[in-house]
C-alpha cells in the first residue's frame, strides 16, 4: 500500500513544481501593474481644473448641493491622470477648489 501512496505524492511534488515554475518565472498582466501614485499637488490641481472646465454642468450641480457628484469628479481626475493621482489629494483639492471644505 505504501507504493501508490510514494508515487501519487511524488506525481503531485512534480505536478506543483512545473506549476510553480510557470508561475514564479511569468511577467505580471499589464493591468495588474499598479502605476506609481503621484502626490504633485501642481499636477492634481491642473487635472482637477481640466475636469471642471469639461464638466461644467456637473460642476454647477455640485456648487448647487448635489454632493454626490464628488465621486464623479474624483474619478474623471483619476481617469484624466490615468490613474497616478493620489485620490485622497485629489478629493481634498476638489473639495477645496468647489468650497465643500
Amino acid at each position: 500500500m505504501e507504493a501508490p501512496a510514494c508515487e501519487c505524492l511524488e506525481s503531485l511534488e512534480w505536478t506543483l513544481a512545473r506549476k510553480w515554475a510557470r508561475v514564479s518565472h511569468a511577467e505580471p498582466h499589464p493591468d495588474r501593474t499598479r502605476k506609481p501614485r503621484t502626490s504633485d499637488a501642481g499636477a492634481i490641481e491642473a487635472a482637477c481644473l481640466r475636469v471642471i472646465e469639461k464638466n461644467a454642468k456637473q460642476a454647477e450641480q455640485l456648487r448647487g448641493g448635489k454632493t454626490a457628484l464628488m465621486g464623479f469628479f474624483v474619478g474623471q481626475v483619476m481617469k484624466e491622470m490615468q490613474g497616478a493621482g493620489n485620490p485622497q489629494m485629489v478629493n481634498d483639492v476638489l473639495k477645496r477648489l468647489f468650497g465643500l471644505g
